[in-house]
């Protein structure tokens, strides 16, 4: 792999963020007989301010220096609650009304060039004439601004179920091909990228679900979560290669505060048990790390959260035959609520089925 330097491309759209959304009279004093369940009404407009921060390095199985990428989107999403059906499930829209993204690559330890936009050239074979590196910048750049002006531009459609989980989701069409199959543009989709999208969308209200009663066929019940209760969660998050990891989270509720609930979490990702009989094309997944840990503040009044913060490190090896690549994640991801900007434009009512 042959360094050409470092990429940073930014965008920002419409503006800057909003501070934060102040909470409601009698948050903390209705915490303490609170359930966690999202509650979303028809006509609904609220905001949130995303801070993510990403790194990612990647390299052969026991190498120490690698190549590193770096991503950081810093924004304001807008969500609309378009539509709830007569299931209790909602139609949504979000769009993001505000948003700098910057993408950087290179060996760790290497200095960015702030007097250009800096890029990255994959290559195994020999570091190619200038010409041949201009072009690389101007194709990789491309490739960053382009992933910018997709998202700058989208209006995502998705259903919200009772529960709290997203479905359906729409509206990121071009994203994915934007991005090329440069490990670039993958970094630069971020939390929009089709593997992380439903989660980014569920940070806003999962903290909970509604758990089964003891009496057979008794329907699901959503629990008063006070100081000190505890519960577990498990979800299901795509490593590539047809590999899914298990992910369980246990959450904390350690007391109500001003702005509401404040819950903690940890989790931990592991692989199901591996076949009896691998495909030998297919590389195999080695799980090193997973963890993830948190905070949340739940607002009881609006029934979603007010601010979540998470950190999620990874550390996965594929292997096929004798090539072993070896990659490390870690994610930071701050949300705070925020007064919904105006819109820019009436989000129109989604087509009759």
């Amino acid at each position: 792999m042959q360094t050409l330097g470092f990429l940073a491309v930014a965008v920002r759209a419409q503006g800057p963020a909003s501070p934060p959304a102040a909470p409601l009279p009698g948050a903390a004093a209705a915490a303490e007989n609170a359930t966690l369940r999202p509650v979303l009404i028809k006509g609904d407009t609220f905001a949130y301010r995303i801070s993510v921060q990403a790194s990612e390095r990647r390299g052969s199985a026991g190498e120490t220096a690698g190549f590193e990428y770096r991503m950081r989107q810093v924004g304001t999403l807008r969500l609309n609650v378009l539509d709830i059906d007569e299931e209790g499930i909602a139609s949504m829209s979000a769009v993001i009304a505000s948003m700098d993204l910057r993408v950087e690559a290179g060996r760790p330890g290497e200095d960015p060039d702030v007097r250009q936009i800096a890029f990255v050239h994959q290559a195994e074979a020999a570091a190619p004439e200038q010409p041949a590196q201009e072009a690389a910048a101007a194709a990789q750049a491309d490739v960053v601004s382009a992933v910018a002006d997709k998202l700058a531009r989208a209006v995502i459609r998705f259903d919200v179920l009772p529960s709290g989980r997203v479905r359906r989701v729409s509206g990121l069409d071009g994203l994915e091909e934007a991005a090329g199959d440069l490990d670039i543009g993958e970094m630069a989709m971020g939390v929009f990228s089709p593997n992380s999208v439903v989660r980014m969308l569920e940070r806003f209200w999962r903290v909970d679900e509604p758990r089964a009663g003891d009496e057979p066929g008794a329907e699901p019940q959503w629990l008063v979560r006070a100081a000190g209760a505890q519960w577990s969660m498990a979800d299901e998050r795509q490593l590539g290669y047809d590999h899914v990891a298990m992910i369980e989270r246990t959450f904390t509720v350690k007391g109500p505060e001003a702005a509401g609930q404040s819950i903690e979490f940890k989790g931990k990702g592991k692989l199901p048990a591996k076949r009896s009989d691998p495909d030998p094309t297919v590389p195999s997944i080695a799980l090193q790390e997973w963890t993830e840990e948190g905070s949340v503040v739940w607002d009881v009044a609006r029934s979603r959260i007010t601010q979540r913060r998470e950190k999620v490190i990874t550390d996965v090896t594929a292997t096929l035959g004798p090539r072993s690549r070896r990659s490390r994640f870690e994610f930071d991801t701050e949300i705070d609520a925020a007064p919904a900007p105006a819109p820019a434009a009436a989000v129109p009512a989604p087509p009759a089925p």
